[in-house]
């Protein structure tokens, strides 16, 4: 999703934070160090208040992250791969590489999310017990992650996605519909009303004298707004390809290279003229590998003669790869959350086109061209 930076590998998911969130953690330990622990505790230096803020800012991120994992281990138990993850102040998104495969696990995997919430501030508040009227650091911290996660959870239970309370929502108008692509249309629209509706009350309490609280709102509804808008156009995505294969989509011309022949040839007879950065590398039809100007860079210039492309590129293994019958609309989910541009078509080993974004622009183009004419 733009505007998400990779932070690293979970449990085998890329993830993802969205860039807003530096600014949630400016916020909310700005909030916390000036309003809230000053009000518990008047009598602290200066900073400890905003040692504690950050300290309660960076506890809060990983209970959001704790959230979504909960969400991210129950979807692989049912069977469903997970292309990357965001976090996004409430919560986050899931890419799921194919949609849920029933009523029933839909709202499993829902309902895990607010369950771990509910976990992690029931157990912050039983850990606060002992400090309680201490007016301590510990007690301010701890008392602060029941409250936030409490509010974690009720929130992510709003009807709307991608908020669990919308995948409840799609799960339960897909029940009654029996059309899954429809009930998503209609969660991430309702995601969208109540992402407008936040930042109205945002902006409302302003004029009731409540500064923190509606800059609060007003950030969530922005996040959920960005979020709902994102999902709305993978839901339009998914509608608009529905049970269309990647054969319909790729080009069947595809510029490929030997594996044996040098870097400079390579250069001089491929990339050059053709004006290419990367092709794909095949042995006897075979798809092999890829190799990019990054790879070719990686290789001193006077030694370009004498290195086959072979010993340079990325092999098969590494590279996202389709079939023709592979569910396009799967593919490109993939590739948009893995920031590829280009992939390999292999029947049986054999490269036989090649799916690029373009091409499925050009797709969707011509598809809407004859549904005009008709």
């Amino acid at each position: 999703m733009p505007g998400s930076l990779r932070i690293g590998k979970v449990i085998g998911i890329d993830l993802y934070i969205h860039a807003g969130w530096l600014i949630i953690l400016v916020l909310l330990t700005w909030s916390l160090a000036s309003d809230r622990f000053v009000q518990l505790a008047p009598t602290w230096a200066g900073s400890t208040y905003w040692i504690t803020a950050l300290i309660t800012s960076l506890l809060f991120f990983v209970s959001v992250l704790a959230h979504e994992l909960a969400h991210a281990w129950l979807t692989q138990a049912h069977g469903l791969k997970i292309a990357r993850m965001t976090l996004f102040i409430f919560g986050g998104n899931e890419d799921l590489e194919s949609p849920p495969r029933s009523v029933g696990s839909e709202l499993q995997i829902a309902l895990i999310g607010p369950c771990a919430s509910l976990l992690i501030a029931g157990l912050a508040y039983l850990l606060a017990l002992p400090f309680a009227g201490t007016g301590t650091p510990e007690e301010a911290v701890l008392d602060y992650l029941a409250f936030i996660n409490l509010s974690l959870a009720l929130l992510n239970l709003l009807p709307g996605f991608p908020l669990d309370g919308g995948r409840i929502m799609r799960a339960l108008l897909w029940k009654w519909s029996g059309d899954y692509r429809q009930a998503a249309r209609a969660a991430t629209l309702a995601g969208q009303g109540c992402a407008y509706l936040l930042i109205v009350l945002g902006i409302g309490s302003f004029f009731f004298g409540h500064f923190f609280y509606g800059l609060w709102t007003i950030f969530i509804g922005w996040f959920l707004l960005s979020a709902a808008q994102a999902a709305h156009m993978q839901t339009l995505i998914q509608t608009a390809l529905h049970e269309v294969t990647v054969q319909h989509a790729m080009n069947v011309a595809a510029v490929t290279v030997p594996a044996n022949i040098s870097l400079q040839k390579l250069v001089d007879e491929y990339f050059d003229p053709l004006k290419l950065s990367s092709a794909f590398v095949v042995q006897g039809g075979y798809l092999a590998g890829q190799i990019t100007l990054m790879e070719v860079h990686q290789v001193p210039h006077e030694q370009w003669g004498k290195t086959p492309v072979g010993y340079n590129m990325r092999l098969k293994e590494q590279l996202l790869v389709a079939t023709p019958e592979q569910s396009l609309s799967a593919v490109l989910q993939a590739m948009v959350a893995r920031g590829i541009d280009l992939v390999p078509v292999v029947e049986d080993g054999l490269l036989v086109g090649v799916l690029s974004l373009e091409s499925v622009i050009a797709y969707l183009q011509h598809r809407c061209v004859q549904q005009a004419i008709q």
